[in-house]
């Protein structure tokens, strides 16, 4: 899974840790949050919104702070309509 950065735009290792916002499409969405069990906070957002990129950096501070609560995810909405 992929780690999002505050600017929504760099992505990292493909890898899960506690507390990363994770990248959801169309193709991993169900398999990641709609079969867990766990608590999923998730995001749709998209490039050009000036209201989610000065969110993102809240968010991204929100995910850290509650890495045992749930966990955090991204969709970009243009690029996955199906969800």
């Amino acid at each position: 899974m992929e780690k999002v950065e505050p600017d929504w735009h760099k992505f990292l290792e493909k890898k899960y840790n506690p507390g990363d916002v994770i990248i959801l499409n169309d193709d991993n969405f169900d398999d990641v949050v709609y079969n867990s069990p766990e608590v999923w906070i998730v995001v749709f957002s998209v490039d050009f919104c000036k209201f989610c990129k000065a969110f993102a950096p809240i968010y991204t501070e929100v995910s850290a702070k509650l890495l045992d609560k749930a966990n955090f995810g991204y969709v970009d909405a243009i690029k996955n309509k199906k969800l």
